[in-house]
């Protein structure tokens, strides 16, 4: 059952039973930010973000989600 986003609040009442709802694959999608070596020294549990990252990805390709990773433009 789509959701209009444009509804007013009353119109999205079922959205907390909706929310509830387990994740179907073919509806989803995975989109990885990029994470930039120089920019992980300042966060927080880095070590944890990585793993769960590669973990994430992993993950998705078994259940064949797609996936979106955006880099940074690295210069030739």
């Amino acid at each position: 059952m789509p959701i209009d986003l444009d509804a007013p609040p009353a119109a999205t009442a079922d959205t907390a039973e909706i929310a509830r709802r387990p994740l179907e694959a073919e509806q989803c999608a995975l989109i990885v930010i990029d994470i930039q070596e120089k920019l992980l020294p300042p966060i927080f549990n880095k070590d944890q973000l990585i793993k769960n990252a590669q973990l994430l990805t992993r993950l998705a390709g078994i259940l064949k989600i797609p996936t979106i990773a955006t880099t940074q433009y690295a210069k030739a």
